[in-house]
């Protein structure tokens, strides 16, 4: 043991004697707390996504730290680097922490003013052309923003549901300047698009959107439900149903029970032509993650519904 504390004693007294005066040298520099302005930085971002309004392009640091530390060259580089790995559609806030700044080692982060800065995401219509192999971008104007689901009608028209609580039309025919090269950046083409505040309430400080969330419309080209050909059909994810815009007003076809009917995709069938409205109608699946708390209880498994419309009430 003794000559195990005796071997190379002399690097071993050099070292500690240097630990000394480092820690000296640390401790007599006084702690100091500074403010700093500094860049948001954005990763992991997906390429069908875009940051819309008021981009928060610099937030402001409080930190704390030795005052050699907290010099401008140490605290040049530093940003607020947010992960968007995980971003869908709609707006949310994310929190600035530690882990996602750059400090110095020896700076300490104390707080960030915003510390939860807001972020608009919205999803854009993609269109390619495989004659031309050209594809075109078309994003949502306000009011509407988040592009979910979407299909496409008879006449090339796109319908989709908005992460604003709106179904959105899109006529590619409308639009007035090029389709595209450099001018057709995504923006060019605010007047081909249509909004439908789907039905449902709004926020008290927003009653223009509606809190319903739909995430996929499918259009009925061939009138299999029966009311009408190049029905748009949203899902009505909260309302325990679908909407068919009819002739610009919705329908809203909602399954009464077992509550919580929660609707995943749907397609229309036409069985027999001869039946008139028994012979067609509109599957739709229902998907809620834990089905086993709703009415039923344990062992309630999901559903295949089949909507059926009577062209009146005493129809046969």
């Amino acid at each position: 043991m003794r000559q195990l504390l005796t071997q190379n004693l002399g690097w071993k007294l050099l070292s500690l004697l240097l630990a000394v005066v480092l820690w000296l040298a640390i401790a007599r520099e006084p702690e100091v707390a500074a403010s700093l302005s500094v860049p948001v930085e954005f990763k992991n971002m997906r390429d069908d996504l875009d940051i819309i309004g008021n981009l928060p392009d610099r937030v402001i640091l409080e930190v704390r730290g030795p005052s050699g530390r907290l010099t401008r060259d140490n605290l040049s580089t530093v940003a607020a680097v947010l992960d968007l790995s995980d971003a869908q559609p709609g707006e949310r806030t994310y929190n600035i922490r530690g882990r996602n700044l750059n400090l110095p080692a020896g700076v300490v982060f104390y707080r960030a003013v915003p510390s939860q800065p807001p972020l608009n995401l919205d999803g854009r219509n993609f269109a390619f052309d495989p004659r031309t192999l050209l594809t075109e971008i078309y994003n949502v104007p306000a009011p509407g923003f988040g592009v979910r689901g979407a299909d496409i009608d008879r006449n090339g028209v796109v319908w989709t549901s908005l992460a604003s609580g709106h179904l959105g039309r899109f006529d590619r025919r409308q639009c007035k300047g090029p389709l595209n090269g450099p001018t057709a950046t995504g923006d060019h083409c605010p007047e081909g698009w249509s909004f439908f505040r789907l039905p449902g309430p709004g926020f008290a400080e927003l009653p223009q959107f509606s809190v319903e969330s739909s995430y996929y419309t499918w259009v009925d080209q061939h009138d299999t439900l029966g009311l009408g050909m190049n029905v748009p059909i949203a899902t009505g994810n909260l309302s325990d149903g679908v909407h068919a815009l009819v002739d610009g007003k919705f329908v809203t076809l909602r399954l009464p029970y077992p509550l919580g009917f929660y609707m995943k995709g749907m397609e229309g069938r036409i069985d027999d032509t001869s039946a008139g409205w028994k012979g067609r109608g509109l599957w739709v699946t229902s998907g809620d993650r834990t089905p086993w708390h709703k009415e039923g209880g344990k062992g309630t498994k999901p559903m295949i519904v089949h909507f059926q419309v009577r062209p009146d009430p005493l129809a046969d």
